[in-house]
């Protein structure tokens, strides 16, 4: 995105939790496997004078990273798991005409 071909200027990102619900593992007894984050989403991408919204709800899910720890050897958590909500899941209304992933598509 931030390459020369991308040509985006600044991203701004607001991520709002409305609910929080751990991925349970195999036995009852395990630690979660991970947690799912239910977000309201607010984000801006800048390129040029042109700006695009994407504000429709989120639900992403994350798992601690196999394969980095952070300085200090705390768990550092990934992304690995992400969508955005039908207009079903959200009551049926849609406040934008942009979502996360139709932002992040114009990017791949």
């Amino acid at each position: 995105m931030f390459d020369e071909a991308g040509g985006v200027d600044r991203i701004d990102l607001s991520l709002t939790t409305s609910s929080m619900t751990p991925i349970p593992g195999p036995n009852p007894e395990d630690p979660p496997l991970g947690w799912e984050f239910h977000q309201v989403v607010d984000l801006e991408v800048h390129i040029g004078s042109t700006v695009y919204l994407a504000q429709e709800p989120s639900i992403f899910r994350v798992r601690p990273d196999p394969d980095d720890l952070g300085p200090n050897g705390e768990t550092l958590w990934e992304i690995h798991e992400w969508y955005d909500l039908s207009p079903a899941q959200r009551g049926g209304t849609r406040s934008e005409e942009a979502s996360w992933g139709t932002v992040k598509a114009m990017f791949l």
